[in-house]
């Protein structure tokens, strides 16, 4: 099974991650002002056994799943290629799990095997439950409120889910592409939520780190509940220090895209240069959900496209422009970046890349405004 399926989700995540990777090593003072991204890949991204199950309607063996999943497998080929091509990840500061990792998985198991003797997980029946009640006496909510969420509101809707989840949370679910554990001579195959959640934990605990990222679509509200629940039975920390969840990517239809609908877009057809890529999906991050606007993002980048050639490769020199103006609109853009709103902070780029003139200089010595404008430009795009 390929343990990668990129999707556009994905490609959003990554570039945000590549952005504030550049932006906070660049801002820092100190080697503890540097944030470290995490991201996680999940097994279940391409559920090839609920595949099966709507095509053929019968229960179907491990090796029925991996005939189905032939197909997709050149797909997420094509589109690892793609993320390689398109330079999407950061180099540095950037942690990659698969929760298929071997050394994961046994992580997986030996922490049930703990949650389980100290009484967080029960069995009922055939099943095994997160006790979620005894997470909340241990009061996971006040390490929800060590965590700094962006947008803010999803603090309140992360802790409303107090009063929204049952008491009991099935950590057992009948899926045969899952790994499996024997709790006192009976087998149980876990979760697959369950098997993503523990990797910020996984992540914290491993590399002894404080100052972790996470940046997520907010359709995994209640995943982030159950890691900071999770997170306070183990660790007693919260799993991250911030968290940003971006809306949801739209096809053309409007409705939320999916790998299994036919409006998705994949990373790979995005055709163009690498920044034509980048600028595209930073217009496409949001807190509200959003259209890929290939189009609009072609025309849009064209306009600045030979400035911005100009600025990541030469020295050049800044003509004809209100110092103060570009003074005002760059802290502008610093502002909105530090509040994870990037949309709005390519969108000032933009209007102001239209404006701004530049000529290619053989001068080395350029000024501290040039100088600016390049780091700028290097943190949004790949130079």
């Amino acid at each position: 099974m390929p343990k990668k399926s990129y999707h556009m989700g994905n490609a959003l995540s990554q570039i945000a991650l590549d952005v504030y990777y550049k932006y906070y090593l660049w801002k820092a003072q100190n080697p503890e002002d540097i944030f470290y991204m995490t991201a996680a890949w999940n097994s279940h991204g391409l559920p090839y056994e609920k595949i099966y199950l709507e095509d053929v309607g019968t229960d179907p063996s491990y090796e029925d799943i991996l005939k189905v999943a032939q197909k997709y497998i050149s797909i997420a080929q094509e589109e690892e290629n793609c993320f390689v091509d398109y330079n999407l990840k950061p180099k540095k500061n950037y942690i990659e799990y698969y929760d298929t990792d071997e050394e994961y998985i046994e992580y997986c198991k030996d922490k049930i095997q703990y949650l389980y003797r100290e009484g967080f997980i029960k069995r009922k029946g055939e099943q095994l439950f997160l006790r979620l009640d005894k997470a909340i006496d241990l009061k996971s909510d006040l390490f929800i409120n060590d965590i700094e969420f962006f947008p803010k509101h999803h603090k309140n809707s992360v802790l409303n889910i107090l009063n929204t989840l049952n008491a009991d949370y099935p950590l057992s679910k009948e899926r045969k592409f899952t790994f499996k554990i024997e709790i006192e001579g009976s087998v149980y195959s876990i979760n697959p939520i369950f098997q993503s959640i523990l990797i910020p934990v996984f992540i914290r605990e491993k590399y002894d780190m404080e100052n972790l990222l996470e940046i997520t679509g907010k359709g995994l509200v209640k995943g982030h509940y159950l890691m900071c629940a999770i997170s306070t039975i183990l660790n007693f920390k919260p799993p991250y220090k911030k968290v940003y969840m971006h809306g949801t990517v739209l096809g053309d239809d409007r409705k939320r895209m999916s790998k299994h609908s036919e409006n998705v877009i994949r990373p790979s057809d995005l055709k163009g240069s690498r920044n034509f890529v980048r600028y595209v999906l930073l217009r496409t991050f949001s807190e509200k959900d959003k259209l890929v606007q290939l189009k609009k993002g072609r025309n849009e980048y064209r306009k600045i496209e030979s400035k911005l050639d100009i600025i990541l490769k030469y020295d050049f020199e800044i003509q004809d422009i209100d110092r103060t103006y570009l003074e005002k609109e760059m802290t502008r853009i610093y502002a909105n970046l530090e509040n994870f709103k990037l949309e709005n902070a390519i969108e000032i780029f933009y209007s102001f890349m239209k404006r701004v003139r530049i000529k290619e200089t053989s001068n080395k010595i350029v000024d501290k405004e040039a100088k600016a404008l390049k780091d700028l430009c290097r943190i949004f795009f790949i130079g």
